[in-house]
């Protein structure tokens, strides 16, 4: 099996498999237990705590975990909102946001909150201008995903924090990093956020665990309650497990990051380059890397469905994805995020998306391209379209 689809979940690293799993079975106290076990898993959790915040440029106590990016989002975006609804009402999003984001939004909305739906360009980016003419005094939360799951692209957060700045904003900045933790260098002493979320599956480490970056090192709301974990920020048994296996993941991605996103970016280049040649029948929707993190290309061919792409290649033993893979819904959808970017119906409903990770090899990519010579010529005489 070759995967390319990464951006839905990576591989665990074999290290930390083996460290995730020493936790379960040998250093398997509840940290919150005052006898040895105990205090070894909270050692254990600490240690973690400062090797993220180390590899990130935070400081430990900004650091806050949780079981991952949705409810990390939930807790940031839902807690802000109704905790400083006394001040306003207004909150502002993208288009193109990930379910666990607009979902928030859109039940908000229904509890009488006011939101505002920035539009993206053709590259799927946010215009500083639409920000600052979104911006109003009763503006609370200003949320901007990092970096696009289907597209790739890469929003100017620094720009946008610059605008916020500049125009005298009294609220929070919000960002779901999902996507961007592990394609991206992050330092978190020189990013204009109050709170970054993130997902450790998406970073070669385990399911079920995740953090959020909190500059005051505060929740405005705590949205777990109960025994007063995370500092009464988040309550419940650590996942310690889960916990020291993300720390050692994001450790060993970032420890050979330059050299892994170079060789991305060589094989980014090299599928590109191949549907390219196909013409005014196949569009690259992901912008060029300047814009966007090689990981992804999102690709569509006019007249060829995702799907009868996707189950053909996977006969090949090739795995790639049609759009978003968070949802148990199985049934595909029309592309929020290609439908915001303004692309044509013909082409969003063969839309397809590659994604790759540090894991991915030479081999498998050539094979990827190898594979596609033999499948689209074989569909095309098939459905009698030419694409």
């Amino acid at each position: 099996m070759i995967y390319f689809d990464n951006a839905a979940t990576t591989k665990v690293i074999d290290e930390v498999a083996e460290l995730t799993l020493k936790y379960m079975t040998e250093n398997y106290g509840n940290p919150s237990s005052l006898h040895r076990m105990g205090l070894n898993a909270e050692k254990g959790v600490k240690s973690a705590r400062g090797l993220i915040a180390k590899r990130l440029g935070a400081k430990p106590e900004q650091i806050i975990f949780t079981s991952g990016g949705t409810e990390g989002n939930n807790t940031v975006i839902l807690g802000i909102a109704r905790d400083r609804a006394k001040f306003g009402k207004h909150l502002i999003t993208t288009t193109i946001e990930h379910p666990s984001v607009l979902n928030c939004f859109e039940l908000l909305e229904s509890e009488g909150f006011e939101v505002t739906y920035l539009p993206v360009n053709q590259e799927g980016i946010v215009m500083q201008e639409s920000l600052k003419s979104a911006l109003r005094p009763d503006t609370q939360l200003v949320s901007i995903m990092m970096v696009n799951n289907e597209l790739g692209s890469i929003q100017p957060i620094a720009d946008l924090g610059a605008v916020l700045k500049s125009s005298d904003y009294q609220g929070y900045f919000h960002s779901d990093g999902t996507q961007a933790l592990g394609k991206l260098k992050l330092n978190f002493t020189s990013l204009p956020l109050d709170f970054f979320t993130a997902a450790a599956h998406k970073c070669h480490g385990p399911k079920g665990v995740g953090f959020i970056y909190a500059r005051s090192g505060r929740l405005p709301k705590a949205y777990m309650i109960g025994g007063g974990q995370e500092s009464n920020q988040r309550s419940g048994t650590h996942n310690t497990a889960g916990i020291v296996g993300m720390a050692k993941a994001i450790d060993m991605v970032y420890a050979d990051f330059e050299s892994s996103r170079q060789k991305i970016s060589e094989f980014s280049i090299k599928i590109r380059s191949y549907f390219e040649d196909y013409g005014d029948s196949c569009r690259v929707y992901t912008p060029q890397l300047e814009k966007s993190v090689p990981h992804i290309i999102d690709v569509a061919f006019k007249h060829l469905k995702a799907e009868v792409l996707l189950h053909t290649l996977e006969k090949y033993g090739i795995m790639v994805s049609s759009g978003s893979a968070c949802s148990t819904n199985k049934q595909l959808k029309v592309s929020h995020v290609l439908s915001a970017i303004g692309a044509k119906q013909e082409f969003i409903d063969g839309a397809i998306r590659i994604s790759m990770s540090k894991l991915t090899t030479e081999e498998e990519v050539n094979h990827l391209i190898m594979t596609l010579d033999k499948v689209l010529p074989e569909l095309q005489a098939v459905t009698g379209r030419r694409f």
